[in-house]
């Protein structure tokens, strides 16, 4: 049962094929998130930690740079940074901070500069997907990250360049999931790259065309967050049934969201920030109903929202 456990929380890409109802969530478990980077006002090198079951705030650490539109990922109890821009200049650095003895290293550099790009970890390797390069142009690029050998291989390219895309992981497939190819499109494409075969397929796309969204895996559905439509932040909530390749809408956010994230928890959604928005909001699945789950500090946006172990980062 524990060692079920310990796979839910730190290995969400495998929760739909864990064995057995042991591997879900205890109910007195204290979850917590990590949120790294983003900006409102200001660009923010800090590292937060928010408690979504007692609904606290509090500062972990700064890392004091001045990266906006970076992406992150945890993987051996490492916070691993990647990419982002640097006084407008787009860059492929890429840092590791240890969430243990909290030292930074520098890691071998990605291939191409990228910022506003999607990242995640599958079987220990991270993949970092499309974004923008120092032209401001859309790319569709990937390239995969072994943090034994410390090397970067390119691998298949997206069917579309993206950015402002989100991402969702479903086993050991990654689904790309709307952005826009440039400044004057919005996507409702989506995409699933097969870890296995390096391999690109294209799926049914959405109803509505947006980027700046969130995606959630969560059982067989991936359901996608609000988002930005041309002019501005908009409401809508869709679900895609894996099993049956099909897209519905469901109930709306309580208000509009873009730039913000979201994840899974005890069978649930919360979504957490975006621009000019502290809030955080909770989704049931079960009732297709939104409720306010409390705030975070500041209105953040183009963050990163991670789960980090929870033996690592204790909940005092």
């Amino acid at each position: 049962m524990i060692l079920d456990t310990f796979k839910y929380h730190h290995n969400p890409e495998k929760r739909h094929v864990l064995p057995s109802l042991n591997s879900n969530p205890r109910k007195c478990c204290k979850q917590t998130l990590l949120i790294v980077g983003g900006q409102n006002a200001r660009i923010s090198s800090e590292i937060a930690i928010y408690n979504a079951d007692d609904e606290k705030w509090s500062t972990y650490y700064n890392l004091s740079n001045e990266t906006a539109y970076f992406s992150a990922v945890v993987l051996n109890n490492k916070l691993i940074t990647m990419g982002g821009s640097v006084n407008a200049k787009i860059t492929n650095k890429v840092s590791c901070f240890d969430l243990v003895t909290k030292e930074t290293t520098e890691l071998k550099a990605m291939q191409q500069e990228r910022h506003l790009f999607a990242a995640t970890v599958i079987d220990d390797q991270v993949f970092v997907i499309g974004g923008q390069n120092n032209e401001e142009e859309s790319i569709n690029s990937v390239e995969r990250y072994d943090l034994v050998t410390n090397t970067w291989t390119n691998v298949a390219h997206m069917l579309t360049p993206r950015s402002y895309h989100a991402i969702a992981v479903v086993g050991k497939d990654i689904y790309a999931i709307g952005g826009g190819e440039d400044s004057n499109s919005h996507l409702n494409t989506m995409e699933i790259y097969n870890t296995e075969q390096n391999k690109w397929t294209a799926a049914p796309p959405m109803k509505v065309k947006s980027d700046e969204i969130a995606a959630v895996a969560m059982g067989n559905h991936i359901y996608v967050i609000g988002g930005c439509n041309w002019t501005s932040a908009i409401r809508s909530v869709e679900r895609f049934d894996i099993n049956s390749q099909t897209w519905t809408s469901v109930a709306c956010l309580p208000e509009p969201k873009q730039r913000h994230k979201a994840f899974a928890f005890d069978e649930k959604i919360i979504c957490v920030g975006g621009a000019d928005s502290r809030s955080v909001l909770k989704y049931d699945p079960v009732t297709d109903k939104w409720t306010n789950h409390g705030s975070i500090s500041e209105p953040r946006s183009f963050f990163n929202l991670l789960v980090p172990p929870t033996y690592i980062i204790k909940n005092e």
